[in-house]
């Protein structure tokens, strides 16, 4: 597979800047004195900041002074914890982070952003018991809830839907440098400073006061975050209903008028290969590292258990990930794929002919070391059988389509061989409901680690 550069951010059919609605996320608000641990105990990403795993399936308590945070109470409304992939420094934010909900056998339910509340106006708020906003997809809502109602037992937490909220995904290619430096200066993974609930506190009030916000944003942020999955991406918000991104973001970073469809954010979404359920990950097929869960930061592999831990564990140990999620381009054939760049072309003839749905990958690569008898009751050369085992060979399954390009789950060992042609055939699809044939070819994504 080749690996693409970001130059197709360039192409007019995508804006360089934006914010977008995301009508189809929903949030729920999770509360109690034991929402930290409650949550902690059901999502991918790390929570209790005094808890460091010593052996796959156990914790121990106290990790060493230097790296932990200072004493507090975690049954008030303190934030959120984040810590340093390479140090494992940890710090106390009030920005969202990026996770996943597992069901028991380790399978994707969803994906999700947690968020503390981003509008603290007094020191009061801090006294309220623990609270946390969790945004995922509508459809999704319901099965969630049931998970959280199985969990709770006699946890003091309770949920509730959050209706005077929408989300929105807002990014600007032009000022990614400048958003940079405020990440840098305001969200510090190695502070030896943000070790408090206080120092998150008075850091978010710094931060809302700085050139990236509006003069005077008056508490209208509900919750906040950056978007970290892939370099570049942006940031998240969970504004009031009667509250729009310009009126809260600095016109240099988000200008008057440049609203854009959800549909244009997926889609520019799937060009960077990020998935999200249920539009590209079916709930409770996939697993997290094949939807490239550890490149995009979260999980935690040095946490206590969570529901799912076992086998992702496992599979993050044993460094053997078989199958990913990838951006591909889809095409007509016959086209010569030597020289076929994954760029977004809302007039290429394939757009709108895909059927919304799954579908099998299949390639022109002979199987090898395969062995063949013919049957003892006749009716089956090997010529058959071996016709017939190429036939079940699945390098993949195209998960959704975006104009000509899509996400695909692949194997990476049949993929990785430049040679072998890729095809998705769709029953029913073509002119006169015949078979359609496409052209399938699969990029690693530029943020992708060598």
């Amino acid at each position: 597979m080749l690996r693409f550069s970001t130059n197709f951010l360039s192409k007019r059919c995508l804006s360089t800047f934006g914010y977008a609605q995301l009508g189809s996320r929903s949030v729920v608000k999770v509360s109690g004195p034991d929402a930290t641990k409650f949550v902690n105990g059901l999502i991918t990403s790390k929570m209790i900041p005094h808890a460091s795993k010593r052996l796959a399936m156990t914790i121990e308590e106290g990790p060493e002074q230097e790296l932990t945070l200072g004493e507090f109470d975690m049954s008030k409304n303190w934030g959120i914890l984040l810590e340093s992939p390479e140090t494992t420094n940890q710090t106390v934010s009030r920005l969202g982070i990026y996770t996943m909900f597992l069901n028991s056998k380790g399978r994707i339910i969803t994906d999700a952003w947690i968020y503390p509340g981003f509008k603290p106006s007094e020191d009061e708020y801090m006294k309220q018991d623990a609270e946390y906003f969790i945004e995922t997809d509508s459809s999704i809502m319901n099965q969630l809830t049931m998970m959280f109602k199985l969990h709770k037992l006699r946890s003091k937490v309770s949920f509730a839907p959050v209706q005077d909220v929408n989300v929105w995904a807002c990014y600007n290619d032009n000022q990614m440098d400048a958003l940079y430096d405020i990440q840098q200066e305001y969200v510090d993974l190695e502070s030896t400073s943000l070790k408090t609930p206080e120092a998150a506190y008075k850091n978010v009030q710094s931060f809302q006061r700085s050139s990236f916000f509006q003069e005077s944003i008056d508490d209208k942020i509900t919750a906040f975050a950056f978007d970290n999955r892939v370099p570049d991406s942006g940031i998240r918000l969970v504004l009031p209903k009667d509250v729009t991104p310009t009126q809260v973001i600095s016109e240099d970073y988000l200008p008057e008028g440049s609203e854009i469809s959800a549909d244009e954010f997926n889609t520019r979404r799937a060009l960077f290969g990020v998935p999200e359920v249920p539009s590209d990950i079916t709930p409770n097929k996939f697993l997290p590292l094949e939807c490239n869960l550890e490149y995009m930061g979260g999980v935690n592999f040095d946490k206590g258990c969570y529901t799912g831990q076992e086998l992702t564990v496992r599979t993050f140990h044993t460094g053997v990930v078989r199958k990913r999620v990838v951006p591909v381009r889809i095409f007509l054939l016959p086209t010569d794929t030597s020289e076929l760049p994954l760029e977004l072309n809302s007039q290429d003839p394939v757009c709108g002919c895909v059927p919304k749905g799954q579908w099998n990958i299949t390639s022109d690569k002979e199987e090898e070391n395969q062995s063949f008898v013919s049957s003892p009751f006749g009716g089956s050369s090997a010529k058959a059988a071996r016709s017939r085992a190429k036939a079940m060979r699945s390098s993949g399954t195209l998960l959704s389509t975006y104009h000509n390009i899509g996400l695909a789950l692949v194997r990476l060992e049949d993929f990785a061989d430049p040679s072998t042609n890729f095809f998705v055939d769709i029953p029913g699809a073509g002119d006169g409901n015949k078979n359609l044939l496409l052209g399938i070819k699969a990029y690693i994504p530029y943020w992708w680690p060598e």
